[in-house]
C-alpha cells in the first residue's frame, strides 16, 4: 500500500479550500472530510494550551535562526555596523490562516506555516510548524521542511504523491532546538546558504527520513537500514503516516483492522498566500516580473484594486458564493497568478499590434476593468480573441465619410462581431441590417449615415454588456431604433424598405410579438385618450402604416381584406391588429391592436 496515507491526504489539497468568513469568530474555510479524517482551515485558535505555546514557540524558532538576505518584499535589511546581526522580527507564524486536521479516533492536530523574509515566489522551502497530541495526550511540535518550489509542490499536488521529492522533507523537534539570546546567534539555521555570522553551527537538526526517490529509500515499515539513513522505527509515527512509511494498519481502520488504532494525526504541507506575493510581469518577456505592491501596469492604475479585489474573491463551494479574504491557497494563488501575467502580455501584445485600440483602453479605464472581469470568468484562447475583437470594436472612430461603400464596409464589421456572440437574437438582427445594405444605393448619403449610427451605437452597447455580463439581448429591442427611423426620419422610399424587410422571427407569435407591438403602441405623442398615440410622419403615411401592419402580421393565423381597405390580422387567444385606411377624423391610416394579455383595451396609433 505505498504511500497510502499521503495520497489520500493529498486528495485533501486537490479540494479548493475555500474562505467563507474573515471575522474572528468562524472558521475560514469549509471542513473536507475524506473517509475518516476532517481537515479545516480556521482563522482562530481556540485551544488555550496551543495558543499559549503558539507565542512561547515563535520566540524560540526566531532564536534559532538568523537570517542574512532579503526579506520576502525584496527590501535590503540594513546593518548598522559590519558586525551586527541582521533583525530577524519579520519571522512569524501565520496564524491568519492554518490547518486542522481531526483523525479517526477525534484526535486533533494542528499546521501552520512559518512565515520567513525569505519566503517569496522563488523560495525553495516550506516550513510548518505541526502541533500534535502523542499517546499520553501531551502536546508535541515539531518543524518540518519541504524544500519545494511553488511548482514542484503543485506538481506533488496534482500527481498526488512525493515521489521524486522524498529527499526534500526533513523535521526537527522543537524540544531539540538550542536556543541563545539574540546578542549571541551565530546561526543560519535555516538552509545551507553562506552566512557573515561568527560560526557556521547550526542549532536546527533537520532530520531526513531517507534520500531515495523511490520513497521508501529501500527500507521496509518499523524497520532500521543501511546507507546511514534513518531507521523508520525512529521515525514519530505521525510523520511515518505522513510519508506513506507506516504500517498499513497504522493508517486509518479498514474493514478487516486489526490492532491499536494510532492517537496521531496527520499533516500535509501548509503555505497561504496574499495580494503580496503576485507579480506583473514586463513588457520585455525576458525581464524578471516584479511584485505586484511595487510596481503595476501605469497606463491603467485603476486595474491595482480591481486587481486586489479579484484576487482576494475566494469562492466557497459549499455556498455557491464568493466571499473576501486576504489569504488563499497554493492552487488558488498558481491559477490566479497565471490569469494576471496571461491578461498582461494580452495587453502588452495589444500595444504592439494595434495601439489605437490599446489607447483606447488606456483612456477608457472602465472598459479596461470590463474586459479584466470578462477575461477573469472566460479565460480560453477563444474569449481573449473575443476579447481583442471586441477592444477593436469598441476603439473605432465614429465614420464620417461621403462613401456609401465605407459605410457598408464597416456596417459590415460590425454585425459580423455582434454575430461573434452566439446568440439568435444577434444574428437576426445582423442578418437584417445587412439585408439593407443592397438598398444603399437608392438611399441618400444621410440616410445611410443614420443606419450605421443606430448599428454603432447598438453594438457599442451590446458589446459593452457581454464584457459586464452574459446577457440575452431582445431583437425587438434591437430592431426598433430602425424602425423608429424608418417611420419618423426616413424618406418614403427608403422607409417602406427598412418594414417592409423586418425579419420574420422578429414577430412570431409569443412573447416577441408582444414585445414589439408594445413598442409599437408607444410612438408618437399622447392621443385624445390614454390608449391613442399620433404618427407624425416624414411622408407617405399611409404606405408606412401598411407596411408595418405587413411586417407585424407576417405569421398571424389569418389575415382578410375588406373592400374599403381595412385589414384584419387574427393571431389566437383573441389577439388582432387591425389596419384601418383613411378615417373622418383626417388620419391617413391607423393601427388597432388587441392583445388582451397585455391591455385591458385596445390601443390605437394614428399616422398623419
Amino acid at each position: 500500500m505505498k504511500n497510502n496515507l499521503l495520497k489520500f491526504g493529498l486528495l485533501v489539497l486537490l479540494a479548493v479550500f475555500t474562505f467563507h468568513s474573515c471575522s474572528d469568530d468562524e472558521q475560514v474555510i469549509s471542513p473536507k472530510s475524506v473517509d475518516s479524517i476532517k481537515i479545516t482551515i480556521e482563522d482562530k485558535i481556540d485551544n488555550e494550551e496551543l495558543n499559549n505555546k503558539i507565542g512561547q514557540d515563535l520566540l524560540k524558532i526566531r532564536q534559532a535562526f538568523q537570517i542574512n538576505t532579503t526579506n520576502r518584499k525584496g527590501e535590503n535589511y540594513q546593518k548598522k555596523t559590519e558586525n551586527d546581526s541582521i533583525s530577524i522580527e519579520d519571522i512569524e507564524i501565520n496564524i491568519e490562516a492554518f490547518n486542522v486536521i481531526e483523525n479517526e479516533n477525534g484526535k486533533v492536530s494542528y499546521t501552520f506555516e512559518v512565515d520567513f523574509p525569505l519566503n517569496n515566489l522563488d523560495s525553495q522551502e516550506i516550513i510548518n510548524l505541526h502541533f500534535y497530541y502523542d499517546e499520553n495526550n501531551q502536546l508535541k511540535r515539531q518543524l518540518i521542511k519541504y524544500e519545494l518550489s511553488n511548482e514542484e509542490l503543485q506538481t506533488v499536488i496534482e500527481n498526488q504523491s512525493f515521489d521524486g521529492f522524498w529527499d526534500r522533507i526533513s523535521y526537527s523537534n522543537l524540544d531539540d532546538l538550542e536556543t541563545t539570546p539574540n546578542s549571541e546567534k551565530i546561526t543560519a539555521a535555516r538552509s545551507s546558504d553562506p552566512c557573515s555570522c561568527k560560526s557556521k553551527k547550526s542549532t536546527v537538526k533537520w532530520k531526513t527520513p531517507y534520500s531515495n526517490n523511490s520513497g521508501y529509500g529501500g527500507y521496509s515499515s518499523g524497520t532500521g537500514g543501511s546507507g546511514g539513513q534513518t531507521p523508520f522505527s525512529v521515525i514519530p509515527i505521525s510523520l511515518q503516516k505522513l510519508w506513506g512509511i507506516a504500517p498499513a494498519s497504522a493508517y486509518y481502520p479498514g474493514p478487516n483492522y486489526v490492532g491499536q488504532p494510532c492517537n496521531c494525526n496527520y499533516t500535509i504541507p501548509v503555505r497561504y498566500f496574499s495580494v503580496g506575493d503576485l507579480t506583473i510581469p514586463n513588457t520585455n518577456s525576458n525581464s524578471t516580473p516584479t511584485p505586484f505592491n511595487r510596481r503595476y501596469f501605469y497606463y491603467f492604475p485603476e486595474l491595482k484594486n480591481k486587481i486586489t479585489t479579484y484576487y482576494n474573491k475566494v469562492y466557497v463551494s459549499h455556498t455557491n458564493s464568493y466571499v473576501t479574504s486576504t489569504q488563499t491557497t497554493l492552487e488558488d494563488h498558481n491559477n490566479k497568478q497565471r490569469f494576471i501575467t496571461q491578461f498582461f502580455k494580452f495587453l502588452y501584445k495589444l500595444r504592439t499590434e494595434n495601439y489605437s485600440a490599446f489607447n483606447y483602453l488606456a483612456n477608457n479605464p472602465q472598459k479596461t476593468v470590463a474586459v479584466f472581469n470578462f477575461l477573469a470568468e472566460n479565460n480560453s484562447f477563444n474569449d481573449y480573441e473575443f476579447a481583442k475583437s471586441t477592444i477593436d470594436i469598441l476603439s473605432l472612430p465614429v465614420i464620417t465619410s461621403n462613401n456609401k461603400i465605407d459605410y457598408a464596409e464597416e456596417i459590415l464589421r460590425l454585425t459580423n462581431h455582434l454575430k461573434s456572440f452566439g446568440n439568435i437574437e444577434d444574428e437576426i438582427y445582423a442578418d437584417y441590417i445587412q439585408s439593407l445594405i443592397p438598398e444603399f444605393n437608392s438611399m441618400t448619403i444621410n440616410e445611410v449615415r443614420a443606419i450605421y449610427g443606430h448599428v454603432k451605437t447598438t453594438c457599442n452597447n451590446l458589446t459593452i454588456k457581454y464584457l459586464k455580463e452574459i446577457i440575452t439581448p431582445i431583437v425587438t429591442d434591437l430592431v426598433i431604433p430602425v424602425i423608429t427611423y424608418a417611420l419618423f426620419e426616413a424618406t418614403a422610399g427608403t422607409a417602406v424598405k427598412l418594414l417592409q424587410k423586418i425579419p420574420l422571427p422578429l414577430i412570431l407569435r409569443g412573447d416577441r410579438l408582444n414585445r414589439l407591438v408594445q413598442k409599437v403602441a408607444q410612438f408618437g405623442v399622447q392621443g385624445t385618450s390614454n390608449n391613442i398615440k399620433i404618427v407624425s410622419t416624414n411622408g407617405a403615411p399611409y404606405s408606412k402604416a401598411l407596411e408595418l401592419f405587413k411586417s407585424l402580421t407576417q405569421n398571424a393565423q389569418t389575415v382578410t381584406v375588406d373592400s374599403n381597405g381595412t385589414r384584419i390580422a387574427l393571431f389566437g387567444n383573441g389577439n388582432k391588429i387591425v389596419f384601418r385606411a383613411q378615417s373622418s377624423s383626417g388620419f391617413a391610416a391607423t393601427l388597432e391592436m388587441t392583445f388582451p394579455e397585455i391591455w385591458a383595451n385596445t390601443r390605437i396609433v394614428k399616422f398623419q
